[in-house]
């Protein structure tokens, strides 16, 4: 108890000296009666008051309360991104192109505010060297994430909710795998392999569920569910290719960069990349024969109603949308991308573990919600259907994984974080406890 405890100690045993040391007649000084007798209440306010002001002083710093906001923001943001992500692939259903193109827009909008006030807050720095990162390289890096991203959003809706979680960790896998031909000098420890090894299982029991599905089709729907489930778990597998193209872009660069403008410029690129690729369908969709030149007007027009919220249900190709609280949902999930930005760095500098057990906090809480999405939406039984014992097993091995991973630092973190200037903050966490995944990206993921 710190210096007060040992005076207070030390009184008591003059204390006992004084009334002859032998309380009871066994030698031994009673504690209560000489506290009582010689201290008095007054004095042991005063030293309780004096103890716990002296623990205050040592331990709420504003740097520990800086670190333990930014742990709790990053848990609860880091949650609600994956919990809006499926629900909003589901309420604008028909409008994916428009959904991802407002996505970016607002996320491009979000990071250019927090450029600037970055920039206004250390304005007596010199920063211009920091955004000259050439800008054809972050165009390609902003093609390399937008193509996941898209394949993402258009299969999302048809993965049942709590396996959208899960089956986001793939991308941590193809790093690791990836890292061996890109990265031949980078090695992993043991810990990173089991922990991979428990990541790959959780996906197996994902994998198993839907191959059991697969066995006993009965509708078109059911064979849609497994179409989209391995989509998913293509995209985010190619997401992880991605951020490794990314790496190796900062790497060489070798120069420190700010990483809000360059998150900024990503979100900016990946908008124009969206409208291109969407253009191109277009025009495919329409040579072939399967729709009109101007469909694609008219679903911009009929997405952007639903996002607003002026059309709150709508009958889009045979399809009950429900686009009411869009723009909420929505609107969170850019917010919860940018809160997760900036308190990200502030608890990598803590401890690599802290940040990988706030990660799996978070995924655990996002499970949890979206398994009442499903039973509240599909009208599934609490313990049956979809939330099954296969997803419990692989919820928990997937957070076995997760922390088995974390209990070494990645290597060449130390190397990409120094080329992004930070601040207070790094580049967000995505799919991953790591501290890598998804940093200095522009995908919200």
């Amino acid at each position: 108890m710190g210096d007060y405890n040992g005076e207070s100690i030390g009184l008591l045993h003059s204390a006992g000296y004084k009334s002859g040391g032998n309380v009871h007649g066994h030698g031994h000084t009673d504690y209560n009666t000489m506290m009582n007798a010689e201290i008095g209440s007054e004095d042991v306010e005063k030293y309780s008051v004096e103890y716990f002001k002296q623990l205050y002083n040592q331990y709420a710093t504003r740097e520990n309360i800086v670190v333990a906001l930014s742990v709790a923001v990053l848990i609860v943001a880091t949650a609600v991104e994956r919990i809006t992500f499926k629900i909003m692939v589901d309420r604008m259903l028909p409008y994916k192109f428009v959904l991802v193109q407002i996505i970016f827009l607002f996320s491009a909008i979000t990071f250019i505010a927090l450029t600037k006030i970055k920039k206004y807050l250390q304005k007596d720095e010199e920063e211009e060297d920091m955004t000259e990162f050439p800008q054809a390289t972050i165009f390609a890096m902003a093609v390399a994430d937008t193509i996941p991203f898209l394949c993402m959003a258009f299969s999302a809706s048809g993965v049942p909710p709590t396996m959208t979680v899960v089956l986001m960790h793939s991308s941590t896998i193809f790093v690791v795998l990836g890292s061996k031909v890109i990265f031949p000098e980078r090695h992993y420890t043991q810990n990173n392999y089991i922990g991979v090894g428990l990541i790959a299982t959780a996906i197996g029991f994902c994998l198993l569920k839907i191959l059991v599905w697969k066995m006993d089709l009965i509708s078109s729907s059911t064979s849609t569910i497994v179409l989209c489930c391995f989509a998913f778990l293509a995209a985010t597998s190619l997401h992880g290719l991605s951020t490794l193209y990314k790496e190796k872009n900062i790497i060489e660069w070798s120069r420190p960069t700010d990483n809000m403008y360059l998150t900024s410029c990503l979100f900016i690129y990946q908008f124009i990349v969206t409208i291109c690729i969407a253009v191109l369908v277009n025009i495919i969709r329409a040579i072939a024969g399967y729709d009109t030149f101007s469909a694609l007007f008219s679903n911009v027009y009929a997405g952007w109603r639903c996002f607003l919220g002026f059309d709150s249900h709508l009958a889009e190709d045979d399809m009950y949308v429900d686009c009411s609280e869009s723009m909420g949902v929505v609107l969170g999930y850019v917010i919860c991308n940018a809160a997760v930005v900036v308190c990200m760095g502030t608890v990598l500098t803590l401890s690599h573990q802290i940040l990988g057990r706030a990660i799996e906090a978070a995924i655990l809480l996002a499970f949890l919600v979206l398994w009442g999405y499903d039973v509240h939406v599909n009208n599934r039984s609490l313990f049956g259907g979809n939330e099954g014992l296969l997803d419990l097993c692989a919820i928990i091995v997937l957070i076995a994984g997760m922390e088995v991973y974390d209990r070494d630092p990645e290597p060449d973190v130390q190397i990409i974080t120094k080329g992004l200037d930070h601040g207070s903050s790094t580049a967000p966490g995505t799919e991953s406890g790591d501290e890598r995944d998804g940093s200095f990206s522009g995908t919200p993921l």
